[in-house]
């Protein structure tokens, strides 16, 4: 397990910029060895994201998803009084004080700069840095989910997506389109499966049904995709796996 603190100014980048919510924020949504360092009394780290939230649905579904699939297993919480410091020092404690690696993940290293990170031996990653360092952490990242060991280890004894459909769409897009997309549809099925949510289960069955056929239909496949985006907040976010998989059925 790796304990991670993510500043409130990264969060708020990610808001701006997907990539980094799809490369950083949702990696903590879909690996449950990764958790999120908090302060324990005065939940001023939560309270920076959910600031970010009421202006940003994208964020409001990451928290949302996070809780769903993870729950309190999601965050570590640091006992330590906050009150005194200030913004950014308020990110610097609590990363200091956690048991792990002290790994702090930031916007940018300027907003640091009149704080005690180097004093309290602190590694501060900038919003670019941190892809990298999470990428050692948990090796191959694509769009945000996480890849490794077998290709459908993420989805084994799921109750809700059928392995079986997966690898039919699987096996046959990666023939007669790409690896890549291929591979995004396992994403996806990983994603629907940590859902919990047995609807958006029975759509990805049918999407996959649909998909393995040797002719799918385009329009078949854009009303099941259109209804997971809508079970699942969560896929939306997921930028590269969407553009990816919006593919099998944009009509040229």
């Amino acid at each position: 397990m790796s304990t991670f603190t993510v500043c409130g100014s990264l969060v708020k980048k990610a808001a701006e910029e997907h990539l980094y919510l799809a490369n950083i924020l949702n990696v903590f949504t879909l690996d449950t060895s990764l958790k999120i360092a908090v302060d324990k009394a005065e939940r001023r780290v939560l309270e920076s994201y959910r600031e970010v939230a009421e202006s940003s649905h994208h964020i409001a579904s990451w928290l949302d998803l996070l809780g769903r699939v993870k729950g309190a297993r999601a965050f570590e919480p640091i006992d330590i009084p906050t009150k005194q410091y200030e913004r950014f020092e308020l990110f610097v404690m609590v990363c200091a004080n956690t048991v792990d690696e002290h790994n702090l993940l930031c916007a940018t290293k300027q907003d640091y700069v009149r704080t005690s990170w180097r004093e309290n031996k602190v590694l501060l990653f900038d919003r670019d840095e941190a892809r990298e360092r999470l990428k050692s952490e948990l090796g191959k990242v694509c769009g945000g989910v996480v890849v490794m060991g077998d290709m459908f280890a993420g989805i084994e004894g799921s109750t809700i997506v059928n392995k079986s459909n997966v690898e039919r769409s699987f096996n046959r897009v990666r023939q007669e389109a790409s690896a890549d997309v291929a591979d995004a549809l396992v994403k996806l099925a990983e994603v629907v499966a940590h859902s919990a949510n047995k609807g958006a289960g029975a759509v990805l069955d049918a999407f996959n049904n649909e998909l393995a056929k040797e002719s799918p239909n385009k329009g078949e496949l854009r009303s099941y995709w259109d209804s997971l985006v809508q079970l699942v907040p969560g896929i939306s976010q997921m930028v590269d796996v969407v553009a990816k998989i919006s593919k099998l059925f944009t009509v040229a």
